[in-house]
């Protein structure tokens, strides 16, 4: 990256020009640490405490569980531990959903989502939840714990997916959509970042993926395409979709192109979780393939011009740097 672009991005950043070591390291942080931490939050009451919300957060248990549930649906084997059984619960009595503010203090912690889950289950005589609601194979975002939670009362949840931030320097980038019963997952969901409470950014502290509920304040960034998300966090996924693209390419591209050409970025995170999935194999045919197919569309050529609006500057700044 030469040095016009770094400035650019110190600028962005609201930082000093002799902060550019800063910036730089913060991008290559980002880089590393790719993963997500992701929550639900449930209203609902519990124990002597009343009516509240119930904050269901992933945890490093919960994702190396996630690991091992990757290669059993790669295999077509079923699951019988899902990855949110770990997740860690806080109980804020009295406040109501999307209120963030009161939960960054006060909470009270419960125990594991999936001790929650059983006492739930018990209320509502479903003995046999584990297997009942087990996911299925290749199932999508969760699908059997929209059914589970509908079946104990719970007819709607906010989805929480939280990430290291490279639009603004130390920060988190924080999607959040809201699912109702068993409907259909939206094609989109908000997108804040939070972090930007301290000024001036050379002294924020570097934060983690699942602190993205300590800020009091967020910065509303507009919306992105879930489909992103899903190619990102579920491997398997994409493995399905290089083997789609090697039988039918001209059906698997239009697909694409129908989920994202109104959001460009979505297409971007696409292509950039081929080259950083995990499970995939570099030197995978099926996978250069569809990469190299979208590397020369059109639409593929035009994000870095379309996403240059005031709303996604810093993203245009961090695409150009990256090639495209």
């Amino acid at each position: 990256m030469d040095p016009e672009q770094w400035a650019s991005i110190v600028q962005g950043y609201g930082m000093e020009p002799g902060e550019m070591p800063l910036a730089e390291e913060w991008l290559g942080h980002c880089m590393e640490n790719r993963y997500y931490a992701q929550a639900f939050v449930l209203e609902g009451p519990y124990e002597q405490y009343g009516q509240g919300l119930f904050v269901v957060c992933s945890t490093a248990q919960a994702t190396r569980q996630n690991w091992v549930n990757v290669r059993q649906d790669e295999l077509h084997e079923r699951i019988l531990e899902p990855e949110y059984f770990h997740y860690d619960v806080w109980f804020y009595p009295g406040v109501v959903a999307l209120n963030w503010r009161d939960c960054t203090h006060g909470g009270i912690l419960v125990g594991r989502f999936e001790d929650l889950l059983d006492r739930m289950c018990m209320q509502k005589k479903i003995h046999a939840w584990r297997q009942e609601y087990a996911p299925r194979a290749g199932e999508y975002h969760n699908e059997n714990l929209q059914r589970l939670l509908v079946a104990v009362g719970i007819n709607g949840f906010v989805k929480i997916t939280a990430g290291l931030s490279m639009q603004q320097f130390r920060c988190l980038d924080v999607y959040t959509r809201i699912q109702t019963g068993i409907a259909p997952l939206p094609d989109y969901e908000a997108w804040d970042i939070v972090g930007m409470d301290t000024w001036p950014a050379r002294d924020r502290r570097v934060p983690e993926q699942h602190e993205w509920w300590y800020y009091p304040s967020r910065l509303g960034y507009g919306q992105r395409s879930i489909v992103a998300e899903w190619h990102l966090s579920q491997p398997s996924a994409l493995r399905i979709l290089c083997d789609r693209y090697a039988v039918n390419q001209r059906e698997v591209l239009q697909e694409l192109f129908m989920q994202c050409e109104k959001d460009p970025i979505g297409l971007y995170q696409t292509l950039r979780a081929m080259t950083l999935s995990p499970s995939m194999d570099p030197s995978d045919v099926r996978m250069e393939l569809l990469k190299q197919s979208l590397l020369t569309t059109s639409v593929f050529r035009a994000i870095p011009r379309a996403i240059e609006d005031k709303k996604h500057e810093q993203i245009g700044r961090v695409c150009r740097a990256s090639g495209l």
